[in-house]
């Protein structure tokens, strides 16, 4: 990406590639959430 990240590009690169790159972001959402929720109960053990 040569351009500098705006409302307009960002939406633009996303649906690029056959919404591949949206696609594949979606799909990586669920396992963040599980990572986050690990760190956090790691962090809080005493």
């Amino acid at each position: 990406m040569n351009q500098a990240i705006t409302t307009k590009t960002l939406p633009d690169w996303l649906r690029a590639k056959d919404l591949q790159r949206l696609r594949l972001l979606c799909a990586s959402v669920q396992e963040l959430w599980r990572a986050m929720v690990v760190g956090e109960t790691l962090l809080d053990v005493p």
